[in-house]
Parts: structure tokens; C-alpha cells; sequence
């Protein structure tokens, strides 16, 4: 008789578990996020020879985001965590075209300048046609006044921002809030705000667009960005001080972003 004993198979030292996604940040406000791009989860992130084709969102709305160009954002490992790489040189950006959503909203992104010398995109919801002032949700920098929460209403010119006083090297939070009834926006970078009280409501038409890594003005990208972006997040909902304390909270516990909340 005989008796097949089996061979056992060792691995030494430790196994790492796999890493679980980063849940989206639970806000006491009820306040939901309709799209969240996780750069960070590769469940959601499609990509070919190293280069992002698209971006499932794991939001209320399962929209896609897609690479636009042959060029597109890279995936990067950056602080220990899955990143998206976007670059000046190549003009890199994502977009998600044909949303229908009314004028204002939050956005918020995990980001990281490597540029803090040129204006660059970071998030923006806008209409397909509309001009640098028109129709349009948007967090962007700018070479001089630094990062800045954009509203724009339905004429040329009526733009207004809410800025941050510079381009903050290493990793951030950066929540922007527009308010569609009373006009008034802010900007909170790592917990802390800048708000502009604007009078009138966000008029225009609905959005058809969002954008991540540019931005979009006269039907065409401008402004890519020289940035790492790990998440973004969109709510329709105006995001108050306390939703945008918890984000704070929770992207210091996730990704290491400061917290002077």
C-alpha cells in the first residue's frame, strides 16, 4: 500500500495582505458625492501600457472618465499609494462628457502640485461652449493669486473666485463649494476656508462636462496640469465647514494630507 503524502509549499517571512480601496468620507450632513474617482483603486482604473484609458466613479452615479488623448495621465505609485499622473508636457487630462447637471456644487481633490508656477485644472464641471467666466463650477490655480474655487454665471465677465493666497507644494485637500441659490462660494485647503460672499443665484445653463487635469474654455482644453491627483470627488449638494472638516479629517487618516482643520 502505498500512501501520496502532499508537499507543503512555504513563503518566508510575512504575507502583506492586498490593500482594501479608501472608502469616500461619510459626512454627519447626509451630504453624498454623485462621482468619485479613485485613481487609488485598480478595480475601477482601466489602463493600457502604464497609460489610463478610464475611470469608473464609485459615487451615487457610476460614470466613466476618460483619457482624451494618446498621452494620457499615467498610473504612478507616489507616497506609497496609486496615483494618476498628469504632465505639463503632454497635456494630459480626463473628461466625462454628456452629464447633464444644474449650476453649482462641490468638488474635492487629493492633489499635489509639481508645477506651482503655471495655471492648471484640477476639477471643473462646465458647458461644452462656455468662455473662461461662463458656466462653470471649477478649482483651478493660477500663476498669481494661487488655487481658486471658480463660479461662473451666464455673461461674459461674471465670473468669481474664492482663492487661496499660494500654490502649496506637497500633497493636499482642496474642497470647493458653489452655491446655486445664493452665489456665495469658498475654498478650503486642508480644512481651512476662503469664502466669498456673492449675491444672486448661479445662472445658466446645465453643465455637460466635467474635466480632471485641465481646463475647459471655448470648446477646447486649456491649462493642463503638472499634478498627481490620487482622488476626486463631485457633490451636487453645497458642502458646509463641517463636511469640509471631516474631509479634512479624513484625508489626513488616508492619505496623509495636513490637517488644520
Amino acid at each position: 500500500m502505498f500512501i501520496t503524502r502532499r508537499r507543503r509549499s512555504f513563503v518566508s517571512g510575512p504575507v502583506s495582505p492586498p490593500v482594501p480601496p479608501i472608502a469616500a468620507p461619510t459626512l454627519t450632513s447626509g451630504n453624498t458625492f454623485l462621482y468619485d474617482w479613485d485613481f487609488g483603486d485598480s478595480s475601477k482604473v482601466s489602463a493600457t501600457g502604464g497609460l489610463i484609458n478610464n475611470v469608473i466613479s464609485k459615487g451615487t452615479d457610476t460614470k466613466t472618465i476618460v483619457g482624451t488623448t494618446t498621452t494620457r495621465p499615467t498610473v504612478d505609485t507616489r507616497l506609497g499609494k496609486q496615483a494618476a499622473r498628469f504632465t505639463l508636457a503632454n497635456a494630459t487630462f480626463m473628461q466625462a462628457a454628456g452629464v447633464n447637471l444644474p449650476p453649482g456644487g462641490s468638488f474635492v481633490a487629493i492633489n499635489e502640485f509639481i508645477n506651482l508656477t503655471i495655471m492648471q485644472g484640477i476639477a471643473s464641471k462646465v458647458g461644452a461652449t462656455a468662455s473662461v467666466s461662463q458656466n462653470r463650477t471649477e478649482l483651478y490655480t493660477a500663476t498669481t493669486t494661487g488655487l481658486a474655487m471658480r463660479k461662473g454665471g451666464t455673461g461674459a465677465g461674471s465670473a468669481v473666485d474664492a482663492s487661496y493666497a499660494s500654490n502649496p507644494s506637497g500633497i493636499h485637500c482642496l474642497v470647493g463649494t458653489a452655491d446655486p441659490t445664493t452665489g456665495a462660494i469658498a475654498l478650503y485647503v486642508d480644512g481651512t476656508s476662503t469664502p466669498v460672499t456673492a449675491a444672486g443665484p448661479i445662472t445658466g445653463t446645465n453643465d455637460t462636462m466635467v474635466q480632471v487635469g485641465a481646463r475647459w474654455v471655448n470648446g477646447a482644453m486649456q491649462s493642463p496640469a503638472d499634478s498627481y491627483q490620487w482622488r476626486v470627488l463631485f457633490s451636487q449638494a453645497t458642502l458646509n465647514a463641517l463636511d469640509a472638516e471631516e474631509i479634512a479629517i479624513w484625508a489626513a487618516a488616508n492619505y496623509g494630507t495636513p490637517n488644520i482643520a
